[in-house]
């Protein structure tokens, strides 16, 4: 029981903190985040042109920032891009990228936590033939996989850092806390949650991107292909939101936020301390 108890102070405190944090920031910025709802199939195969979709959704924009879904565009499409200040997913070859655009390309960031056996495919060269078999029968060209990611600092747009990454890179604490220490005043992640379809991995993966919004205390945007599209504020909660599985763009506000949290500034050493304490103290207890 002695391991059990000394939690309780732990826990205490986490409630203490939870309880006592400043409040949010009311929002002062706004972004459109545009949500496409193509089959990510139809994309991959070159049957869809998102460039105009993703274009009509976005016109008369009068915000700070328009926010496209990961992959929203090809490399191709770039020299067609429309004239607002954009974060958009760009498909280049070898990189699944977040880029910023004013005009002229200001800055980019790389997805460096690849999906394993969708971005990242082990063993690529001696199962060739198992892969091959593979995406035939889902009707995927021979994919070869992502190069792992070069560039990994927030990006600036008319005077806003935007700590943006990519898809699966929301169940990762570290990149989120990462893109803050690096300066990011609001979190900004684009996914692609299209190759769920249906069933209950879309609202999943939204739920535990969340969680980064309160590690950080930041707003966090997220724009997705299919949703969840919506804005989070700096304590989980869910400001605004569009409805899933339909074309649409939503007007999102949010404020810049600025200091840091305790797992910003430490990470994941005071589990790991705590852990290692409870793992001690238990062996001790069993003698």
């Amino acid at each position: 029981m002695r391991p059990l108890a000394l939690t309780l102070p732990i826990w205490a405190l986490a409630l203490l903190y939870g309880l006592t944090r400043p409040e949010v920031t009311p929002p002062t910025h706004r972004a459109l985040l545009v949500q496409g709802n193509l089959n990510p199939l139809d994309k991959v195969q070159g049957t869809a042109e998102p460039l105009p979709l993703y274009t009509r959704l976005s016109a008369g924009a009068s915000s700070d920032v328009v926010i496209w879904p990961e992959t929203a565009v090809t490399a191709l499409d770039v020299p067609r891009l429309p004239a607002h200040p954009l974060l958009i997913g760009v498909s280049r070859p070898g990189q699944n990228r977040m880029e910023a655009w004013d005009t002229t390309l200001t800055g980019a960031y790389d997805k460096h936590q690849r999906v394993p056996f969708a971005e990242y495919l082990p063993l690529r060269e001696p199962l060739a033939p198992l892969y091959h078999q593979v995406f035939r029968a889902l009707g995927l060209p021979d994919l070869t996989g992502l190069q792992k990611g070069q560039l990994d600092r927030p990006l600036g747009l008319r005077g806003v850092t935007y700590g943006a990454y990519v898809c699966y890179e929301s169940v990762f604490p570290s990149v989120a806390r990462h893109l803050v220490r690096g300066g990011a005043d609001v979190l900004v992640n684009a996914s692609n949650d299209g190759w769920f379809n249906a069933g209950t991995g879309v609202e999943q993966h939204f739920a535990m991107g969340r969680v980064r919004a309160i590690e950080t205390r930041r707003y966090l945007l997220r724009a997705g292909n299919i949703g969840v599209t919506a804005v989070i504020d700096p304590r989980g909660r869910v400001t605004q939101a569009l409805p899933p599985r339909r074309a649409g763009a939503l007007s999102a506000r949010f404020a810049l936020q600025r200091g840091t949290t305790g797992y910003v500034r430490w990470g994941d050493w005071p589990v790991a301390v705590a852990a290692l304490g409870l793992l001690v103290l238990g062996r001790k207890n069993n003698r």
